[in-house]
């Protein structure tokens, strides 16, 4: 919705494929919190889809969130 949004795209006339993400990253209920923030880090993703054992959309992660959990020495490194 943000780039329908930005784009001024028409709701209408506007499909999925024009506006999903092509290569979304996705992470497993049991990914360490390190390796999120490396993802996070390398990708600059503001959202993870996150899947459950058997590869199932189970929730999300979203960049505020992974901020509010760093300790405030961490935030500028």
């Amino acid at each position: 919705m943000v780039k329908w949004i930005a784009n001024g795209l028409d709701l209408n006339k506007t499909t999925l494929a024009e506006i999903r993400t092509s290569r979304p990253v996705a992470v497993h209920e049991t990914t360490p919190f390190q390796d999120l923030l490396t993802i996070f880090n390398q990708r600059r993703v503001r959202r993870f889809p996150v899947l459950n054992e058997e590869d199932l959309l189970s929730g999300g992660v979203v960049e505020l969130q992974i901020i509010r959990t760093l300790p405030r020495s961490n935030l500028f490194s």
